[in-house]
Formats: structure tokens, sequence, C-alpha cells
């Protein structure tokens, strides 16, 4: 689209200047950022899951800092071990998934710094645990400093347009910012696992996705169910529960697949933290439709790259500490 080209040199303009004009500040602990140069739909969610379970097995509590796309509510919002009652209004699907699939704390809102700051002057660490900040969505997030920065790619990025043009926000050569950059295909892939009902032979299963590329979850959906009749029903990234709940008003059958991304907003959350994955049920609808839970994780298919992201973690974390030492 020629006629966008104009504005998408203003788009890049305005990206530059605020990142100049914004100074980063230094928090007290380890950050590491997970972010991309596209729009969406490059794993962030479960690669932000996957170093907040690994840093959990190191011995860390993780502060997790993310903005809560698609949540009504514009207020910060703290999920924490004593949060009995989330909401999914509140927080947003993609927080309140890592919040229930994690150890991790997660402070929601747009004012990242300023959650962070309330956050650990109300509630400092205990002796001797190391605090550590997991900025999802953070690489174009000027205003704190980062010890780590992870970045999501895809091939199709190499090829794609600036914003308004095409779907980047920021070109490729960004990545020189970047010190570890894990491409999808090459670096890591998508695996899904399938929990909770069990169709009977021949009986047709709806699909409900809010992911983007859609394309891709119903392919490994298509590979675990051959033969099956799909009802694939496909609403927008972050689409309400009133829209999913509408959606499925059209299917005729007895049971749903859904990813953690629209489980939150429709079924119980007890249940889903609890794990009781054959008691899943889709919550404020008419019919009695039982669900499939997708569990999406990575799989990496270069061990080096790997060994890369954990020892560079070691050594943020073994500096961390004797600063912490130092100080003392």
């Amino acid at each position: 689209m020629v006629f966008l080209k104009p504005f998408e040199w203003i788009y890049r303009i305005c990206l530059g200047l605020d990142r100049r004009m914004t100074s980063a500040e230094w928090l007290n602990y380890p950050t590491i950022s997970v972010g991309n140069i596209a729009m969406g739909g490059r794993a962030k969610t479960p690669f932000v899951l996957f170093l907040a379970k690994l840093l959990e097995q190191k011995g860390c509590e993780v502060l997790v800092l993310t903005r809560g796309y698609g949540r009504k509510s514009s207020d910060p919002y703290f999920l924490t071990r004593d949060t009995l009652r989330p909401q999914v209004d509140a927080s947003g699907d993609e927080a309140l998934e890592i919040f229930l699939r994690s150890n991790a704390h997660v402070l929601v809102g747009s004012k990242r710094l300023g959650n962070f700051r309330n956050y650990d002057q109300k509630f400092p660490p205990k002796i001797g645990v190391r605090r550590v900040i997991l900025l999802d969505d953070g690489f174009q997030h000027w205003a704190i400093h980062r010890d780590l920065d992870v970045v999501l790619v895809h091939r199709s990025d190499f090829s794609e347009s600036v914003l308004p043009s095409g779907s980047l926000r920021e070109v490729p050569e960004a990545l020189r910012r970047a010190e570890l950059v894990f491409e999808e295909g090459v670096d890591f892939t998508k695996r899904v696992s399938f929990q909770g009902a069990q169709p009977l032979d021949g009986e047709i299963l709806g699909v409900l996705t809010t992911r983007a590329p859609a394309s891709r979850s119903i392919e490994r959906i298509q590979q675990e169910y051959q033969g099956r009749e799909l009802f694939e029903m496909h609403l927008p990234d972050h689409a309400s529960r009133e829209e999913m709940l509408r959606a499925l008003e059209d299917f005729s059958g007895h049971i749903v697949i859904l990813g953690w991304k629209e489980a939150v907003k429709v079924c119980d959350l007890e249940t889903l933290r609890e794990g009781k994955w054959d008691q899943l049920k889709i919550c404020g609808s008419k019919k009695n439709l039982r669900v499939v839970l997708a569990n999406l994780e990575l799989e990496f298919l270069r061990p080096q790259i790997l060994s890369s992201l954990e020892s560079r973690l070691d050594k943020i974390l073994q500096l961390n500490s004797r600063n912490s030492e130092t100080s003392k």
C-alpha cells in the first residue's frame, strides 16, 4: 500500500523520538524482557511462562510486569498468591493465564514502572529470596532498564513492513538491540497437549480460537483429531466473554476445544487452577458444553541457544547476588 508509506515513516520517526526522550530506570532486581518486533502471535506468553518456571526452579520469586491487553479496566491490578477470586476483566486474558499456570506474581497496568514501585514498597522480598522481574512485551518499553532482552520472531517478520503499511512495530534491524533472538521453526516450535473431555467416535468438535494466527492452532488440532469434523469459531484477539458465548450458540455439539487464553474467560477459574481438566465446562452457556483444554508450550530445537539463555540468566543472578552483598 504505497499511500501508507508516508504514515509508516511518521510512525518510525515518532517511535525513535519516544525512545530518545525516555530515560530507562534501573530496578533493584534482575530484569529480563521478552518481546518481539511484530504485533502479535510470536509466543510471548508461553515464553514468559517458560522463563517464570525456569527461574522458580532456581529459587527465584518472579514478578511479571505486563500491560494486560484486552482488559476492560484501566486501573492497576495485582495478581498474587493472596488473590482468591481473580477477575479477567481487570487483568486481561494473557496476564491471568500466566498467573494460573505459574507461581509468578503478575502486576497489570500500562504504568509498569509505577506498578513495580508500589508493589515492591508494600511487599519487599523476604530475606534470602531472590526477586526477578520479567517484562512482558518489553522490547519497545523504554522506561525500564533490562539486564537481558529476549526477542521472538517468525521468518515472515523479515519481509514485512512497519505499521501502518504492515504488522511490524520496528524494522528487523532493531533486533541488533537484542541479546538473544529466538526464531520460531528454527530455535523453537509450539507443542500442544490436549486434556479434559474425551470425545466419542465421530462426534463433532467445536474449536474456538482468539489467538493470532488462528490457522496454526487449527493445524495442530487437525493433527491430533484426524478425520473428525471440526466446527471452527474464529474471533478477534482478546475477544470478550460475551462474544465467545454468542459464538458458541451456533455450535450443535457437546465438546469445545479451547486454549488457556479462551478458557480463563468462560471456564471456572478454580477448576483451572486446580488442574481438574475432566471437570471443565463452559460457564454461562445454556448448553452443557464440556471442554478439551489445549495446553500450548514451547519445544526448543537448538540446545545451544537454550544453553546460552540459561548461562546468561545464571550470570545475571550471580552478579545481582554480589551487588546485594556489597550494598549491605
